[in-house]
């Protein structure tokens, strides 16, 4: 009942703090949110077979679906019912371990409360409770992120293994590997699980069966024996098999996920070990809970030897396996995954969990009454702190967060919502798709992101968002990006002043520094309307060739050095030859795909637009046509575009004056079936440079332009089909 009450506590709490949250899920967890939704889409419209690929692809399975059963796809901004439960499960998976992994024997009340206890203090580590993502606490996890499920449900998968091994029972070995091979369908790090947990069950049962002296009972242990590692070669690999199989472990994915390893590493190369180690532990257990565990598990280590032989020995076995698994973790961790600290999270609750027994025995067995009262009060009060602490219904210091290792922070982050509504208000007019640059890569501008992911989820894919950084090296700031951007987010607060003339901008970081610098400081000369929700600026492009004299400037005008591959990215004649032999490539065969594989015209020259009358692809817009070539007194303009089309819908035409803003667009709708099909439109011409935006029906992939052909015409033609 002790239990249960915390247990209880907690999950309220989190549900009232989760019921404050303004800004969703961010970055990866705003990944694994999505993939909840479309995994329970996919199983909603029965496509069983598409299940581990739904997008993101790179995102498995797993863990997702127990999100994603619990109705978040009935309105994709109830994305509360996520947060709460993604930190709800893991603390009650871990619990279920955790009791477990304690080998309370008999009905004795007093081993049975403390049992309780000591799990209801565990249950809270400050792993488990950090909650939405806070620039003033910088600890190593926040609400969305899947490295507690992982970690809870691989220590679950010990735990098993553990008590199987006690029992000699098979049941519980197999439910123990199964669980292990699901942590690949929760994470990568899922294989490392599997090979810790197998390696200490191989182990622990061999040396029991070498201890067990009869034959007829070494007979029964190597049967156990060879059942259980059976079982384990089995469940592990068609867990295995699925996700070498599926999208999600593609070649693709573990070459892009090698490269933002690698991108890590470089981010984080020169930090020491000592400064690694004190972050893992003030993230993971607190300073409170670190020095407790750090004197327990010294003070069981040197009681071992008081107990029976062969339990010495296996509670010895344990500890070297947790010592291991926590090396070979951290070799994992600093040499090839990339020091983020919440990776470190499974490893370092399998060593606790190994070390449980150890600890429990030298509790009850060896504790003096007055060390007794100790462990209890302090257990207690750890409990107490922190249940209180997660229960409060006012904000607790930032300073003692920092201090305990939590973060409690909730319905934070509303000046990036409100940024993201009002380019979801001012975008109303705007064709499809709405492209949204944000500067650069902080948190304030991550969640400006996953709201508008959020609309895509809801209306379709409405808004496509981009960004300086790749996850590669080489960087090189493009210009063409700003160009293509409707809009463009931009945090003040974390942008400097512009740098004098002449200064040398020698990296990729520093190009973002100055051009960032650069944006802060435009207006409507530029091109740009600004709206300012706190530190963050939305701007709001209205002319593009504005914003490209005005980038120009930046580059030329203050006698900045900058890198050879910066200048050679932005030159205005690369540009131009890059995006005509894009067209040449969307337009010369019949199985040319408008949309996606396009980029924005605008940085062109207009003169060159008017003079070489030619079919410009543009950014993630589908195609612009500029319209005529040789304008002598047409009105008209006859569009025939023959069409393969898998999902049906409008063909859209917008069309306007180059210069133009959107606004000023018009626009036509004709109503495209499925299959193979042909239209014709008759647009109206006005001077010499029409522009002409065709918008096929579907997602990209869904529309194969297979002809499109353009006749002037002096007048319209009556009856045009």
């Amino acid at each position: 009942m002790l239990l249960l009450m915390v247990l209880a506590a907690f999950s309220a709490a989190v549900c009232r703090r989760a019921s404050l949250a303004v800004a969703p899920p961010v970055y990866d967890g705003l990944s694994y949110y999505w993939k909840a939704i479309t995994s329970l889409r996919a199983l909603k419209a029965g496509a069983w077979s598409t299940l581990l690929g739904t997008p993101p692809s790179s995102r498995p399975p797993g863990y997702l679906l127990l999100n994603g059963a619990f109705g978040i796809d009935a309105q994709v901004f109830a994305f509360r019912d996520f947060l709460a439960l993604n930190m709800i499960l893991p603390v009650l998976l871990w619990s279920l371990a955790c009791w477990i992994a304690l080998p309370v024997r008999g009905r004795h009340p007093g081993h049975s409360w403390r049992r309780a206890l000591a799990v209801a203090a565990l249950a809270l580590l400050p792993m488990f409770l950090q909650f939405e993502y806070s620039a003033r606490i910088d600890h190593a996890s926040f609400w969305g992120l899947q490295d507690t499920a992982l970690a809870a449900t691989a220590s679950l998968a010990m735990a098993l293994l553990l008590r199987s091994l006690r029992l000699s029972r098979l049941t519980p070995a197999v439910a123990g590997f199964a669980l292990a091979g699901f942590c690949l369908l929760i994470k990568p790090a899922g294989v490392l699980v599997m090979l810790a947990v197998t390696g200490m069950w191989t182990a622990e049962a061999l040396c029991r069966w070498w201890a067990s002296g009869r034959a007829a009972r070494r007979r029964r242990r190597a049967l156990f024996f060879a059942r259980g590692l059976g079982a384990a070669v089995v469940l592990q690999g068609v867990c295995s098999a699925v996700a070498l199989t599926s999208p999600y472990l593609s070649s693709e994915i573990i070459a892009a996920s090698r490269t933002g390893q690698a991108v890590v590493l470089d981010l984080t190369r020169g930090i020491g070990a000592l400064a690694l180690l004190g972050e893992l532990l003030r993230s993971s257990f607190g300073p409170l809970w670190a020095v407790f565990l750090l004197l327990a598990v010294t003070t069981a280590a040197t009681v071992l030897s008081r107990g029976p032989a062969l339990a010495a020995l296996i509670l010895r076995l344990r500890l070297v396996f947790a010592l291991l698994i926590v090396g070979a973790a951290w070799f994992w961790w600093v040499t090839m995954a990339g020091p983020i600290i919440r990776y470190m999270f499974p490893f370092v609750c399998l060593a606790l969990i190994l070390t449980l027994p150890t600890l429990w025995r030298a509790w009850q067995h060896h504790a003096k009454p007055r060390a007794d009262a100790v462990i209890v009060t302090l257990l207690s009060a750890l409990t107490g702190v922190h249940l209180a602490l997660v229960c409060l219904p006012y904000p607790v210091p930032d300073e003692l967060q920092e201090c305990l290792g939590i973060n409690l922070t909730t319905g934070g982050n509303r000046a990036s919502v409100d940024a993201a509504r009002h380019i979801v208000a001012a975008s109303a007019d705007l064709p499809r798709p709405v492209m949204v640059l944000c500067a650069d890569s902080h948190y304030s501008l991550g969640f400006v992101t996953a709201w508008l992911t959020l609309e895509n989820l809801s209306r379709g894919e409405v808004y496509q968002v981009d960004a300086p950084f790749a996850w590669k090296f080489d960087n090189v700031l493009s210009k063409a990006q700003f160009m293509q951007a409707d809009f463009i987010a931009l945090d003040r607060g974390h942008v400097g002043g512009l740098p004098p003339d002449g200064h040398t901008v020698g990296s990729f970081a520093d190009e973002v520094r100055v051009v960032n610098a650069w944006l802060a400081t435009l207006g409507d000369s530029a091109g740009v309307q600004r709206q300012s929700f706190q530190t963050l600026d939305v701007l709001r492009v209205v002319d593009r060739m504005q914003l490209s004299r005005a980038f120009n400037q930046l580059v030329s005008g203050r006698g900045y050095r900058w890198r050879p591959e910066f200048l050679r990215e932005n030159a205005d004649s690369e540009l131009a030859r890059r995006y005509h032999a894009a067209t040449e490539l969307a337009m010369s065969v019949n199985r040319a795909t408008l949309g996606g594989a396009v980029a924005m015209s605008h940085h062109l020259d207009a003169e060159r637009l008017r003079r070489d009358g030619e079919c410009v692809p543009t950014g993630n817009d589908p195609l612009f046509v500029l319209a005529p070539i040789a304008n002598r007194g047409a009105t008209e303009a006859i569009v025939r575009l023959e069409l393969s089309n898998s999902a049906g819908g409008d063909l859209q035409v917008f069309y306007c004056q180059l210069g133009e803003s959107h606004r000023e667009q018009q626009s036509l709708h004709r109503p495209v079936p499925r299959g193979d099909s042909e239209c014709y439109l008759a647009v109206p011409l006005s001077g010499e440079a029409t522009l002409l935006r065709l918008d096929p029906p579907g997602e990209p992939a869904c529309t194969v332009v297979r002809h499109l052909s353009l006749r002037l015409t002096p007048a319209s033609r009556p009856g045009l089909p």
